[in-house]
């Protein structure tokens, strides 16, 4: 009988910190939303400005809100670039979502892997949950990469690429 191969996959550890250091991250765009919306309210007081945005718990309800008062304060080239950033934005909500929601573990475009091979090609990936409707029909699921949640990281904070 042949002795079982042992497979040492990456550790996910690196992907654990990023995900938390990414979803920190976003605490950042929310409160830059919240300062936006203030500063549209004015002359209302700031505080009750601040609360009120604050009561909108998804970040999704809090972009229409925003979005709802954008064109009585701005106009023109100003709302373009208004509309703009908040598309940003939103692709940031999305994938914020995806580090709330999916799970971390093991990809390969073959999944379910069936050899060896295939379980040593396995990388460290963000994924829908297993039970989803990403997940099950037999495709390859969608997934986010360490240097993709390291990117957003970086836009978030505003110290690299923002897209």
């Amino acid at each position: 009988m042949t002795e079982p191969e042992v497979i040492q996959l990456p550790s996910l550890e690196p992907l654990h910190i990023a995900v938390s250091k990414g979803l920190n991250a976003f605490i950042t765009v929310e409160g830059f939303m919240a300062m936006i919306y203030c500063t549209f309210m004015e002359p209302a007081p700031r505080l009750l400005s601040l609360l009120s945005i604050d009561a909108a718990t998804h970040v999704e309800t809090k972009c229409r809100i925003i979005n709802s008062v954008a064109p009585y304060r701005l106009k023109g080239n100003e709302l373009k670039q208004f509309n703009a950033l908040m598309g940003r934005i939103k692709r940031k909500a999305d994938l914020r979502n995806k580090l709330a929601h999916w799970q971390v573990g093991y990809w390969h475009k073959n999944i379910p892997v069936g050899t060896v091979r295939e379980m040593k090609a396995m990388k460290p990936r963000l994924l829908p949950s297993y039970f989803t409707a990403g997940n099950l029909g037999g495709s390859t699921p969608e997934s986010v990469t360490l240097s993709e949640i390291e990117e957003f990281f970086e836009g978030c904070l505003g110290s690299g690429p923002i897209k």
